[in-house]
């Protein structure tokens, strides 16, 4: 959970990693760069703040390592 990131570190990036491990590529690299394409446009500039607060609320109330 600590290494989690909306953007940068999800599910669609684990997956890319582990069929680059079992089949020696990632297939759907549009997909897993989507979180990096989104933050590149004008909208995605704007909400940045807006996720990076909302995911480290989520982080702090969901952890019980962070309270």
């Amino acid at each position: 959970m600590a290494t989690y990131d909306v953007i940068k570190n999800n599910c669609n990036h684990f997956t890319g990693r582990a069929a680059d491990l079992l089949v020696g590529q990632c297939t759907f690299e549009d997909i897993v760069n989507q979180g990096t394409d989104f933050l590149e446009t004008d909208f995605g500039k704007m909400m940045a703040p807006m996720l990076s607060q909302q995911q480290d609320a989520l982080k702090v109330s969901s952890n019980p390592i962070f309270n």
